[in-house]
């Protein structure tokens, strides 16, 4: 990340076409189950930038991010109690570790003359999940956070 020095102001949006957006991938919890994760950026804005700012520090995106999880052996009995809030509050128990599958860089062409490419990636952090649940169907139901 790149540091900006002083105050910045936000400034008009900008117009972009989504060149490449892609799915980071992860497997998580021994193997057992792997995470896709996925920004869609929205909005791209330029910043108005202090004299002295390095060139590359322009832009601030608005977006989401998309989360699917995939389990190797999706088995299990229904759990038919709902998560409680003091399960909730303790930030579950936590995910110590996750290998890296795929986390490629995504590219977003940006309007003007020059047009120029702004490129981001999606990265997983060490986090936590709730106690294991199974919906109705026999299928896990993971809450898994990061940090």
């Amino acid at each position: 990340m790149t540091a900006v020095p002083g105050p910045i102001r936000i400034g008009r949006e900008v117009e972009f076409k989504v060149r490449k957006e892609d799915w980071s991938k992860y497997e998580i919890l021994d193997g057992e189950a792997i995470i896709w994760i996925r920004s869609v950026i929205v909005k791209i804005r330029e910043i108005e930038m202090p004299p002295g700012s390095p060139p590359e520090a322009r832009y601030i995106t608005s977006g989401t991010t998309l989360v699917a999880t995939f389990f190797r052996n999706p088995q299990g009995s229904p759990t038919p109690e709902p998560l409680t809030p003091d399960d909730m509050r303790s930030g579950g128990v936590e995910v110590p570790s996750f290998t890296t599958l795929h986390e490629p860089w995504n590219e977003y062409l940006i309007s003007g003359t020059p047009a120029q490419i702004l490129t981001t990636k999606c990265v997983a952090t060490p986090g936590s999940r709730t106690p294991p649940r199974w919906s109705w169907c026999s299928r896990p139901n993971p809450k898994i956070c990061g940090n």
